[in-house]
């Protein structure tokens, strides 16, 4: 049996800062999906917020289609995105179901208005990709600023308040190296 830790919440909630300590901490593999839109965005020009949506759909899609891949080989892995709670919680207790995974969902929050101000900060100080929206709304933040529902264990990192090292001590996760 594999570990499965998905990392989720809103732009700018720090699931990237999170994603790449667990990383570094547990030597497993992390599908991202803003490693893949970047890949894209090598290629292709920014071409507003609805290519944008669609590109990031594409993105969950192949996140989706390597653990799949990960699972069968009976790996622990690690992924990260913005995965809305109605779309992507039957996905990966499906997920769990079929390859027995067990999973772990790192939740990235903080109130609204501070996630955007990080956002928006980031942008404009030029620590962005092309890639990503020059624009967030709130309305975009508490759509995914939402756990999701999946059977497993539920962390909350509030405000980039995470500790690798505590973490992986307190589940009892295995480094690789």
């Amino acid at each position: 049996m594999s570990d499965l830790i998905i990392i989720t919440g809103a732009p700018g909630a720090g699931k990237t800062t999170v994603a790449e300590t667990l990383k570094e901490e547990l030597g497993w593999p992390l599908v991202a999906k803003d490693d893949i839109k970047d890949h894209f965005f090598e290629e292709i020009e920014y071409q507003g917020r609805d290519f944008n949506a669609k590109l990031g759909n594409v993105a969950r899609s192949l996140i989706v289609y390597f653990s799949n891949f990960l699972a069968d080989l009976d790996t622990n892995f690690i992924i990260e995105g913005n995965f809305a709670k109605d779309d992507f919680s039957t996905v990966f207790n499906g997920l769990s179901e079929e390859y027995g995974l067990r999973l772990y969902q790192v939740f990235c929050t903080g109130e609204p208005e501070t996630i955007k101000k990080r956002y928006d900060d980031r942008h404009s100080g030029g620590n962005r990709s092309s890639g990503h929206d020059p624009v967030i709304t709130i309305e975009d933040v508490q759509w995914f600023n939402q756990p999701l529902d999946i059977r497993g264990d539920l962390y909350t990192v509030k405000d980039l308040n995470f500790d690798a090292k505590i973490y992986v001590k307190d589940k009892g996760l295995k480094p690789k190296h």
